[in-house]
């Protein structure tokens, strides 16, 4: 009975999560929202060679280097791979990593990777249960 209560409340929340992403991605104001918080993330960490900063593209590219201008519309990056400045606008950008993030940013980045640790733990200790009663 544990068992299926616990598979219950996975699973309930499981499909709680993939509706917020999916609500997420469909929403317009939350979207704005999302690149003015990456704008504001971005604008935090000034520039030059401290400025360290890691983006991933929602194309899933990843572009890695410093920081060399940032403004309201566009940022530049001096990719430390390429060795050559890429100009990219916000909207682009799926998530960043800079080494002068806020508390609140970093925080929030150790949240979600705990939130998601402890679900796909969940998971698999349920699935483990279920194939090996099975077995």
């Amino acid at each position: 009975m544990i068992k299926k209560c616990m598979a219950l409340v996975l699973v309930c929340s499981l499909l709680q999560i993939a509706s917020i992403v999916a609500l997420a991605k469909t929403n317009p104001e939350s979207e704005a929202q999302n690149i003015a918080k990456l704008r504001t993330a971005i604008l935090s960490l000034g520039v030059g060679p401290n400025a360290h900063i890691k983006i991933k593209l929602r194309d899933k590219t990843k572009v890695e280097g410093y920081l060399k201008e940032a403004n309201d519309d566009h940022f530049v990056i001096a990719d430390s791979r390429t060795k050559t400045d890429r100009s990219l606008t916000y909207p682009q950008v799926q998530s960043v990593h800079g080494n002068n993030l806020s508390t609140g940013a970093k925080i929030a980045i150790v949240a979600g990777a705990v939130t998601g640790a402890v679900l796909l733990t969940l998971f698999f200790l349920y699935h483990g249960h279920l194939t090996r009663g099975h077995g």
